[in-house]
């Protein structure tokens, strides 16, 4: 009677003799590059002083704009909720937590850290609309702007 140790065929030592160890490594190099390709296929995120451009026009904005800021149903003027809005960036931006502009308006002018209502803003037509609609839409018209020059 053989022993298990003599029935066993041993493992070929190359990819050319054991197709498929050739394939397993085919395999993971094609989802390595599928994965490499679709993140370059995604928008690319803002550069770090493009970010920060943008980042300072949305507060100068948001400063500037004579709307009301509405954080935790309480009315603040424009310069407070810029200075309120660049406490939390500084905070983010500190800790790493922000790669783009995006991130500023979603982690930071979006809602309250603490009681996770929503910031809304008023204008002088009196309407009520959400911060990240409409710093999102700022951030849009600010890009267009920069592209034509």
């Amino acid at each position: 009677m053989r022993s298990i140790r003599e029935t066993k065929t041993p493992m070929p030592r190359n990819n050319r003799t054991n197709p498929d160890m050739g394939c397993v490594k085919r395999m993971l190099l094609y989802s390595a590059c599928l994965f490499v390709l679709s993140g370059a296929l995604t928008a690319a995120p803002a550069t770090q002083p493009q970010m920060q451009r943008e980042v300072v026009h949305l507060l100068r904005f948001v400063e500037e704009s004579g709307c009301q800021f509405n954080r935790n149903n309480t009315w603040h003027n424009g310069k407070d909720a810029r200075l309120h809005l660049e406490m939390k960036y500084d905070y983010l931006v500190r800790k790493k937590l922000i790669d783009k502009t995006e991130d500023f308006i979603e982690r930071a002018a979006s809602k309250s850290s603490l009681s996770g209502r929503d910031y809304q803003i008023r204008c002088q037509d009196g309407k009520t609309i959400s911060s990240a609609r409409w710093l999102s839409g700022e951030l849009q018209r600010h890009r267009k702007s920069s592209n034509r020059k």
